[in-house]
Parts: C-alpha cells; structure tokens; sequence
C-alpha cells in the first residue's frame, strides 16, 4: 500500500504534466498566429526604433495586441515599457 505522501505526489506530478500539455498546445495555436512580417512584436520594435521621430501610439498598439493575444507577452511588456518611457522622456514626439 502506498503512502499517502506518494499517493498525493503522483496526482500533482499528473496535473503538472497536463498543465505543461495545455501550455505547450496554447503556444502552438499562437505561433501559428503570426507569421514574422505581422509579429506585433516586431511591428512595435521597428515602430520605436526605425522610425524618427518614434511611432509611440503605432508601436504601442502593436505591444497591446500581443499582450491581449497571449504572444510574447515578456517582450511585449518590454516594449511597452520602453514606450512609456519615451512618452514620459519625449512628450512632443
């Protein structure tokens, strides 16, 4: 008979590997989301940086679309913090 610690143990490892599962198949159906010339996040970063003065509100748009499609959400926070930073830095631009 197991214990109840190992009993307990192999139900929380089979959950984990379901939520890994679930992870894992999200970011499938979002990779097949973007291809590299509509990636908002690259959109964004090229908003900010290739263009002078910088497309704050374009690039900023582009980060929220990420965040709210769950693509590259750390990169898009990033970026949206950069263009809060150059709001705050450069308000005329």
């Amino acid at each position: 008979m197991r214990s109840r610690f190992a009993h307990f143990s192999y139900r929380f490892f089979v959950l984990g590997v379901m939520a890994g599962a679930l992870l894992m198949g999200r970011d499938a159906v979002a990779a097949e989301k973007y291809t590299p010339d509509k990636d908002p996040v690259k959109l964004g970063m090229d908003a900010l940086g290739k263009t002078q003065p910088p497309q704050t509100a374009e690039a900023k748009a582009h980060f929220q679309e990420a965040v709210d499609n769950q693509w590259r959400v750390d990169e898009a926070k990033f970026g949206l913090g950069v263009v809060a930073v150059q709001e705050k830095v450069a308000p005329g631009f």
